[in-house]
């Protein structure tokens, strides 16, 4: 069962942090820079220019944001006077037990994001300061990432993706009371 009702934001889940991810990346171009010096027996910067911009459009993967994403939070409001966020991972993400999984086994069926689990509700002021909604979004993805975390030893060092500026700039108390008068 979901609990947001209206949606305000909607936030990746990485597997990892954005500098976790570039270490990996920069370790996995070094290796293949080696391989490619070793196979023509010639220093990558010698290489011709083709070549070059060969490997760097075939060897190295996407953007962080773009990549490694286990799940997403939902936050919003829900029927009442709070706000809450739900949780969604893949469904082959989901805990072996649930009755539910041991039927689903198609490829479609397990790259399905699917409702996971609630965060608490957090209560503000409603139509009060701009920034009681902002903290509480926030601790509300914070909230989300430490469920995600406890769920596998793998997803231990997950990070929620927070835009880039304060999410005080945004005005919330406007958001919320348009989103109110569209139920």
């Amino acid at each position: 069962m979901t609990l947001v009702e209206s949606p305000l934001l909607m936030l990746p889940v990485h597997l990892s942090s954005e500098a976790a991810y570039n270490t990996r990346v920069d370790r996995l171009v070094a290796e293949k820079k080696a391989e490619v010096e070793r196979v023509s027996k010639m220093p990558f910067d010698q290489q011709p220019i083709g070549a070059q911009i060969m490997f760097l459009d075939i060897g190295l993967p996407s953007p962080w944001l773009l990549n490694y994403v286990i799940g997403w939070l939902v936050l919003g409001l829900d029927d009442g006077r709070s706000l809450t966020g739900d949780v969604y991972c893949r469904w082959k993400d989901m805990p072996r037990k649930m009755l539910d999984r041991t039927y689903r086994r198609t490829i479609i069926a397990n790259n399905q994001w699917t409702h996971w689990g609630e965060l608490s509700r957090s209560s503000v002021q409603w139509f009060g300061d701009n920034t009681d909604y902002a903290n509480a979004l926030v601790r509300l993805a914070e909230e989300g990432r430490e469920q995600l975390r406890s769920h596998r030893p793998s997803w231990r060092h997950c990070e929620v993706w927070l835009p880039p500026f304060g999410l005080e700039c945004i005005n919330w108390v406007e958001a919320i009371r348009q989103a109110k008068g569209r139920k």
